[in-house]
């Protein structure tokens, strides 16, 4: 070995660059290559993937849905056969009855996102696969426009103190109830209950698009809904969450 140079060894990522599988994979994993390369880059040692997928099917903490889904995966277009595989073997997942969606019920939906990320670098191909993580910290039922938005509230209400003097916003990704449950009114009002509830408790919030300290993330599939509380370090921190 030559003194002064490091040398990669990627067996996964190298065999995606000489073969590739996926379009856009050998940008992704050059990206991967350069930037481990760079000068004073310093890498923390990742745990084994083996350790993070049984994290992700071990027990969370109690506040995550148990039954039905608790995680929705969108995909790219023809990524489902990829992704369905990959998925298989991190916990229960099932096709939706929408189009490149997919739903799991894990034990702890945010290992799940963390395992899904590792294993999207280990395989390229599975980045072009997979456009959207989104694990639900907690969930409902409902019947109507009405009580969903009263369902919400009443968790956004209790997650209030969380936003204490923070900017946010509410982002809705509505599948289902085309016309009974409108995107942005209900993402209005939902907002508003928050600004209204932080006035209350005297720690005024603001609404914002660019950079906000936190996101609050609504995904619903017909009758069902998944909310989420994000700040800036999870976005940051995880790429495939994807909230906007």
């Amino acid at each position: 070995m030559l003194a002064g140079v490091a040398v990669l060894r990627l067996p996964d990522v190298a065999r995606d660059l000489g073969e590739g599988r996926a379009h856009g994979s050998n940008r992704f994993a050059a990206a991967i290559l350069a930037r481990r390369a760079a000068p004073g880059h310093a890498r923390r040692r990742a745990p084994p993937l083996t350790q993070v997928i049984a994290r992700a099917r071990r027990s969370g903490d109690g506040s995550a849905m148990s039954e039905d889904w608790n995680v929705v995966v969108s995909l790219y277009q023809d990524g489902f056969r990829r992704a369905l595989r990959a998925l298989s073997a991190l916990g229960e997942v099932r096709r939706a009855p929408y189009h490149n969606l997919l739903v799991m019920s894990v034990e702890a939906p945010e290992a799940l996102l963390t395992a899904v990320e590792r294993l999207t670098e280990e395989r390229p191909d599975l980045y072009d696969a997979i456009a959207r993580v989104a694990p639900a910290m907690r969930g409902f039922r409902f019947a109507s426009a009405e009580e969903f938005l009263a369902g919400a509230t009443a968790i956004l209400r209790e997650w209030a103190p969380r936003l204490a003097g923070k900017s946010f916003h509410v982002r809705l990704h509505r599948r289902g109830f085309r016309h009974e449950l409108r995107t942005p009114d209900a993402e209005r009002r939902l907002d508003d209950a928050v600004l209204a509830a932080l006035r209350e408790a005297g720690t005024p919030g603001t609404i914002s698009f660019a950079d906000p300290d936190a996101v609050i993330v609504i995904d619903t599939i017909d009758d069902r809904a998944g909310i989420s509380l994000w700040e800036r370090a999870d976005l940051a921190r995880h790429r495939l969450l994807r909230p906007d």
